[in-house]
């Protein structure tokens, strides 16, 4: 959101739904951390980099990358069927 608030909110929306979807978080979050590059092929405003188009996409391109290498745990997980899912019932 500090970089770009318009580019947060739409993978913050992106997240969600990819959540609401497949139940699941590390889901959400990497698909967001994919599509911020792609979004910042189209809007160039941003508050970190120089508004040179190439920095700003090799800058998100990294950060997607380190989302991703955070995210490897999650992703072995889910290609064994074993990631954990939100569950919104009541356990009492």
């Amino acid at each position: 959101m500090m970089i770009n608030w318009q580019i947060g909110l739409i993978c913050l929306v992106f997240a969600l739904v990819i959540m609401a979807f497949t139940r699941m978080v590390s889901v959400g979050s990497i698909a967001a951390a994919i599509l911020f590059p792609v979004l910042t092929l189209f809007i160039h405003t941003n508050f970190i980099v120089e508004a040179n188009g190439m920095k700003y996409f090799v800058f998100s391109v990294l950060l997607a990358a380190f989302v991703i290498f955070n995210h490897r745990e999650n992703i072995k997980r889910i290609a064994n069927g074993t990631e954990n899912k939100l569950s919104f019932k009541n356990t009492k």
